[in-house]
């Protein structure tokens, strides 16, 4: 979720277009147990999310925690 809502919030805000709007994420996993080889999580986002811009800011840097300038940040 911290990966896929800024990155539909930041663009579709710009453009003015985030209520025709929708992102899809998908996650895969890999699996040690030998059930099946990966877990798959999927999440929609549609719409305005209403993240504030510390969200938006905060975000990126969970998938950048070496604190290098993330681009288009």
């Amino acid at each position: 979720m911290s990966y896929v809502l800024p990155r539909h919030d930041e663009p579709h805000q710009q453009t003015g277009l985030a209520d025709r709007t929708a992102t899809l994420g998908a996650l895969l996993t890999p699996r040690t147990d030998g059930t099946r080889p990966w877990d798959t999580t999927l999440l929609r986002t549609q719409g305005d999310n209403r993240l504030t811009p510390e969200e938006v800011k905060r975000c990126p840097a969970l998938w950048n925690p070496q604190g290098a300038e993330v681009p288009g940040t």
